[in-house]
This record gives structure tokens, sequence and C-alpha cells, in this order.
């Protein structure tokens, strides 16, 4: 099932195109274990891998260190070079309502230069990183993702988000927003850009 949802996407040929063969195979690799075991606990990726099907070229096995060395080494040229194969194909012309929420989690990893102290939703006294993500509402489906420093208060980057939309090509866009959304300065930024909400 999830190999024909991968082909009716494009998805393969995206990644491919901006991670190359090895690496978007393991990507896929990777959602299709956190789709099916609802995990992303990278030690217990390789008993995984080895009763299931996998998208990487020769289905190779690779270790719970391999898996942490690839997902530090994403760089974000490519990240973006994806998400800008994976915006190209659509049709600007019709109107998209565009689900978009924030959130921001704690962290305990060492030294990550986006990790910092922040209004943290759930305040374990640890720095944060907060993340984005925007939804397609009729085709149910992720346009764009951002993450961003925790010190950076997420009403902030909605502007940023709607730059970001308009330089896709979507101009007739609606959003879909929680009410934190809306301050005097978002409100202004959104008219100015003729922007229904």
């Amino acid at each position: 099932m999830i190999n024909q949802v991968v082909k009716g996407l494009g998805l393969g040929e995206k990644l491919e195109a901006a991670f190359g063969a090895r690496n978007s195979g393991l990507i896929l690799d990777l959602a299709a274990y956190s789709v099916i075991t609802e995990n992303n606990a990278a030690q217990y990726y390789p008993d995984y891998v080895y009763n299931h099907p996998l998208f990487t070229p020769n289905m190779r096995i690779y270790s719970d260190s391999t898996i942490s060395d690839f997902l530090r080494n994403l760089s974000e040229d490519q990240r973006q070079n994806f998400l800008n194969l994976w915006n190209e194909e659509r049709n600007k012309r019709e109107r998209v309502y565009i689900s978009y929420d924030s959130t921001n989690k704690n962290c305990e990893a060492g030294d990550i230069s986006m990790i910092e102290y922040g209004a943290a939703k759930v305040d374990a006294d640890l720095p944060i990183f907060n993340y984005s993500i925007g939804y397609d509402v009729n085709n149910r489906e992720p346009l764009m993702y951002e993450k961003y420093p925790g010190s950076i208060n997420d009403v902030s980057q909605l502007q940023y988000m709607i730059a970001k939309t308009k330089g896709y090509g979507y101009n007739n866009i609606g959003f879909i927003l929680d009410r934190g959304y809306f301050s005097k300065e978002n409100l202004k930024f959104m008219d100015e850009c003729r922007l229904s909400s």
C-alpha cells in the first residue's frame, strides 16, 4: 500500500532528484518504518527491516548509527530542493486552503544550533525547537514544513510562511489558523497580500 502511495505521488522520483538514489530509498524506508510501527527510534529500525520489504537499492539494511549519520548529514539545500520539487507541479490556479499550525518540542540533545530557551508549551525547563507544517486541506497533503529556533515566537513565523507559500506560486490561497496567529501585524500583512483566513 505504501509503495502505491509513493508511486501515485511521484514521491520516489522527487526524493531521488533531491537526495540521490540511496538516500531517497532510505528516506522512504524510514517513513514506512514510522508509519507501520508508529515509532521513530533509530535503534529499533534494524529489527524492522529484517521483516519488511525496503525501498533502498538491493534492500540494503543499515545500522542505527548509519541512520543517525545519514539524518545528521542531510543539508538544508537538499531539503529545500525537495520542497521546491514537491510544490512545482501543483495546480496554482485553483484555490488552495492551507491549514497551518506550529508547535515546539523539548530537547535534551547536545550542541544543536537551533535549540534555545523559549516559550515551551510543555515547560520541562529544557531548551526547545519549533516546527510548523502547512497542509493542503482539499487534497489532504502536506505542502511545506519549517523548523526554527526555540526563542522565535511561532506567531511571528506566519508572515515568513505566507511569503514562502507565495514564492512557490500559490496566489489563490486561504488559511485555516488558530486564533493565536491573529496579531495586528499578521492581519495587516494578510490584508496587504489579499489573503483570507
